[in-house]
């Protein structure tokens, strides 16, 4: 799951969770996928995203999503339910 590793454009200089990993899957009638797993503790989450090929995908909008993940996923772990709200 976690054996390729993401650039510091892609993650940053602290990505959330405790390991994370991606995949870019090679591209299908146009559109490009990629594929983020994130572990935090002793639960391991899978973030897939596509896109049109040619089209970037700011990679502020898929930290923000991946903290969000990790964030929920933390929330459960203490006990919590995993809310999230967006305005």
């Amino acid at each position: 799951m976690f054996t390729s590793k993401l650039t510091v454009d892609e993650i940053g200089n602290n990505p959330p969770g405790d390991e994370i990993a991606g995949i870019e899957v090679p591209s299908k009638q146009g559109w490009m996928e990629k594929i983020i797993n994130v572990r935090q503790g002793g639960v391991i989450a899978q973030i897939k995203y596509t896109w049109r090929e040619g089209v970037g995908v700011p990679s502020t909008r898929i930290m923000s999503i991946i903290k969000m993940i990790v964030d929920r996923i933390k929330q459960v772990q203490r006990g919590g339910a995993p809310i999230a709200s967006a305005r």
